[in-house]
């Protein structure tokens, strides 16, 4: 049960991140993100 509490947390960490970098590019870099959507 424990591992598994550790798990979620870890994936929720992940995807927090993956936010904040995603809402990143979009916000501070969207030519560079449009950019990359186009190819």
């Amino acid at each position: 049960m424990r591992h598994y509490a550790a798990k979620i947390k870890v994936s929720f960490t992940n995807e927090l991140l993956f936010i904040r970098y995603f809402h990143f590019q979009v916000i501070e870099n969207p030519i560079r993100t449009l950019g990359a959507y186009e190819v």
